[in-house]
């Protein structure tokens, strides 16, 4: 004879059986009032007698710049969400959270550990982010802050999901067992402290002097512009997957070179990596192995695990180290092969006894540094058939991305390389920005990725397509831009690559004094086009590869800018001969 379960318990077998989303989460709406300190006062004091969140979701109003004062302490679980908006209504933009100094002029965001908007403290709390915009400029303009979340309990996990992080230094996981999950979003204009140099990325973590990692998944996003490693796993994660994302403008490694055991990377962009170059000087000093080169991907060698690193956790089989790279696209464009045959450099340097020295570097050859992977990876592979690289192209340097992201890049490299310190570049602000405002983001974002549909990197991902961030669709070489003559803008050259001459169009929002100028990769003028007032609407002009002089110009990467005054934009075109 059968008995029927109680009422209580099948009500608990039912809701086991739902998926997650359709238990219903309470909400709480966080209406804007402009006043600085909001956010993080709202959510601190919204908690139930025993320290729980009374809500289990944050909403945050589209198209509204929240000020946060203060780093919220997270001892809880819970999400910050920003409602969705149009992106097509004027002045429209995601739910935005910005720092603001305390009333003193002061920031109180902790200097070390780095400070962030999250400093997430509660063991096993898991903390979502969701359909937001971060800008890590003080509203003030007065620095950045670090981060936009510093783990330090233990078990946590940390979702982000649809978000933009603009201007943010660097994460690092000071916990335990950290779970960290970015999907669908976009890291871009990473400033390094003033002066600094290399330390920053995406995520730290993995063992040493930083927190463990229990998993690590970047996918389907961007990592643009980053002065540093974009990734740094420094021994080790449980589970570590990167897919489907867009490296793009990286000064160091995608990842760090020292470990990232149980990662594999796969179908993703790298495009302009490891910009800052290997060389005599710095082989050791940051991550350049031997004469030969490291390329884009590298790894050393480990030895089996001492009792110290077996009672901190950190024992794996050094001949089963996991680690997958797979239908992976690659370039580096002629801005960074041209930087890599500057040199050599000479500069003299006081010790601390008051003697001088002489200290000199040289490059290391294009052939040595434009590669996928280093002559150690591969006599690791040869005894450790679990480290394994495959399926990997060279692709074509056609990225619709502004030159001038990474001409100040260049610039900023050259500024330490000469004598080992930065001479011009002395403050955080040095980062290239459309439209000239470092404070505020620019929505919708500056940054294009997208690159030809005929490129190598179309077809090189597991299933046949496009490799990268999906959200940059490749645009079709043979189909000519729409000129629209209600807006302003500057179209992809046609035909590209060319020879012997192409055509450039643009168009006017309303009557300006313009100027459209051709530049070589050294950023000189090579032709100008057109200069002068023209009235609203629809413009091309034709350049036959001459320079004002009337010579024709070698083959390669040219820059051509359209400015008027107050706007100024730039795409990239080659020349084939």
């Amino acid at each position: 004879m059968s008995k029927s379960l109680p009422v209580l318990t099948c009500t608990l077998l039912f809701l086991a059986m739902l998926p997650a989303t359709a238990i219903a989460q309470s909400e709480m709406v966080i209406v804007w009032d402009g006043v600085p300190g909001q956010l993080e006062t709202t959510i601190t004091a919204d908690t139930l007698a025993d320290g729980s969140q009374a809500h289990d979701v944050y909403v945050l109003e589209h198209s509204r710049i929240y000020l946060q004062i203060d780093e919220l302490q997270v001892e809880n679980s819970f999400t910050v969400r920003g409602q969705a908006f149009d992106a097509d209504v004027p002045a429209s933009f995601p739910a935005t959270v910005q720092p603001f100094p305390g009333p003193d002029g002061l920031s109180r965001y902790s200097a070390w550990p780095p400070g962030a908007h999250f400093r997430v403290n509660g063991d096993d709390v898991v903390l979502t982010l969701d359909n937001l915009l971060f800008n890590g400029a003080f509203a003030d303009g007065s620095s950045h802050v670090w981060g936009v979340v510093a783990p330090q309990g233990a078990d946590q996990t940390i979702k982000v999901e649809n978000n933009v992080w603009s201007g943010y230094q660097l994460h690092i996981t000071f916990g335990q067992n950290t779970s960290f999950h970015f999907n669908n979003s976009i890291f871009k204009s990473v400033p390094s402290y003033a002066g600094g140099v290399f330390f920053n990325g995406l995520f730290w973590g993995g063992g040493s002097w930083v927190g463990t990692i229990d998993s690590l998944t970047v996918t389907n996003s961007s990592i643009i512009n980053t002065w540093g490693e974009a990734l740094v796993v420094y021994e080790q994660v449980n589970y570590g997957l990167v897919d489907h994302t867009s490296f793009v403008n990286v000064v160091m490694h995608p990842l760090f070179f020292r470990g990232g055991n149980n990662m594999t990377f796969k179908n993703n962009l790298f495009y302009n990596t490891r910009i800052f170059g290997q060389s005599s000087h710095f082989a050791g000093t940051f991550g350049t192995v031997g004469p030969a080169g490291t390329g884009l991907m590298n790894i050393l060698p480990i030895d089996a695990p001492d009792s110290t690193a077996i009672a901190a956790g950190r024992h794996w089989d050094h001949l089963n180290r996991n680690i997958t790279w797979n239908n992976n696209a690659w370039a580096n464009d002629e801005q960074v092969l041209a930087f890599w045959q500057e040199g050599p450099w000479e500069w003299e340097v006081t010790n601390d006894d008051g003697s001088t020295e002489v200290r000199q570097d040289t490059m290391f050859t294009v052939e040595a540094q434009n590669k996928f992977s280093s002559d150690t990876l591969r006599a690791l592979m040869a005894v450790d058939p679990t480290i394994r690289e495959f399926n990997n192209v060279e692709t074509t340097p056609t990225l619709e991305l502004d030159p001038q992201y990474l001409k100040l890049i260049i610039d900023r490299i050259r500024d330490f390389r000469d004598n080992e310190k930065h001479d011009t570049f002395l403050d955080e602000w040095w980062q290239y920005e459309a439209d000239n405002n470092p404070v505020n983001v620019q929505w919708p974002i500056h940054e294009d990725l997208r690159y030809a549909a005929d490129s190598p990197a179309a077809t090189a991902s597991e299933t046949g397509g496009p490799v990268g961030d999906p959200r940059w669709v490749p645009v079709p070489v043979s189909v000519e831009e729409d000129v629209l003559p209600n807006t302003f803008a500057l179209h992809q050259n046609y035909p590209n690559p060319f020879n012997p001459s192409t055509e450039i169009a643009f168009s006017l929002d309303e009557p300006s004094d313009v100027k459209l100028v051709v530049y070589n990769i050294l950023g000189q003028a090579v032709r100008e086009l057109a200069s002068g007032s023209l009235a609203a609407g629809s413009y091309k002009y034709r350049w036959d590869g001459s320079s004002d002089a009337g010579l024709a110009v070698t083959s390669g990467l040219y820059i051509y800018t359209l400015s008027t005054g107050s706007r100024s934009v730039s795409r990239k075109m080659i020349l084939v001969k």
